[in-house]
């Protein structure tokens, strides 16, 4: 067996206990917080929700995402381990992979994009982009390039979003003369472009 792989397991296992940890806290209290059972809201011991215990007053078992999220997060860091991203470097690109597991989980259960997960995810996106570029380039050419490309995505994302919502109005509109309820439907919302900003 080879006993170097056991570091991106547990490296792995942590990073998706952190996924975990911010998807479950941060759609409900937008802040850190003591995260509580989805069912009863109990609120866990550190101890009982870092082991995945099930809920000590209602007995609910944690959320298949919750260990889907594991197992993932475990094969990826073992894989990157493996065969590190080129140009970007390991490190960076296992904060990257965290921070798009926290993204994708949130999004997908919540239909949400937090403000602070696409502010943190600009100042990443702007490390990974003046690191990337200034390596080619140089320093001050590394954070031009990275700030153009923030300010390319975020403004063909715009684009989209108020050609989302024109389309979102005609909707409505017709809607409303076929005698339906408006059910408030939006292809994109504001988070969507920050994050495009933010990750480009």
């Amino acid at each position: 067996m080879d006993f170097t792989l056991l570091l991106p397991v547990l490296l792995g296992w942590i990073a998706g206990l952190l996924v975990n940890y911010l998807s479950d806290v941060l759609p409900v209290t937008r802040r850190f917080s003591q995260p509580a059972c989805p069912n009863c809201q109990a609120v866990f011991s550190w101890a009982d929700y870092l082991t995945l215990r099930a809920c000590r007053q209602c007995g609910t078992k944690r959320s298949l995402r919750t260990w889907i999220v594991q197992i993932l997060a475990v094969v990826s860091f073992t894989y990157f381990w493996l065969f590190p991203p080129i140009g970007l470097g390991l490190p960076l690109s296992l904060i990257v992979l965290t921070y798009f597991g926290v993204v994708i989980v949130i999004d997908l259960e919540h239909r949400l994009i937090l403000h602070p997960t696409s502010l943190f995810g600009a100042v990443l996106g702007l490390v990974v982009g003046v690191y990337t570029q200034s390596r080619v380039n140089g320093l001050a050419s590394g954070i031009l390039t990275s700030l153009l490309g923030g300010v390319a995505g975020f403004a063909i994302m715009f684009v989209l979003y108020q050609f989302g919502g024109w389309m979102a109005r005609i909707r409505a509109r017709k809607m409303r003369e076929a005698g339906q309820a408006e059910d408030d439907e939006e292809a994109l919302g504001s988070a969507d472009v920050i994050l495009t900003g933010a990750s480009d």
